[in-house]
């Protein structure tokens, strides 16, 4: 898992190909996480999870407020 600050997303790269990503904004009030997905082929073996996870890894490191649209993400917030 990599962190793409420039382009807001948490990336999962398997063999160079990308296998899944978790993409947030930038909102007045922190970030808002909108949108993660995995290839079909790699779904179900965490992945997801983990993508989300490294944005919040990386949102709590800064004291960044993070919030979801995503309904996936949604889910583990409420956790």
């Amino acid at each position: 898992m990599t962190l793409d600050l420039e382009n807001n997303c948490s990336i999962a790269i398997l063999d160079g190909k990308k296998i899944g990503e978790c993409c947030y904004q930038q909102t007045n009030n922190g970030w808002n996480i909108y949108h993660t997905g995995v290839s079909s082929d790699y779904q179900g073996k965490g992945i997801a999870k983990r993508l989300v996870y490294k944005v919040l890894e990386e949102a709590e490191r800064n004291n960044i407020k993070v919030e979801s649209t995503c309904s996936y993400a949604d889910k583990l917030l409420d956790k």
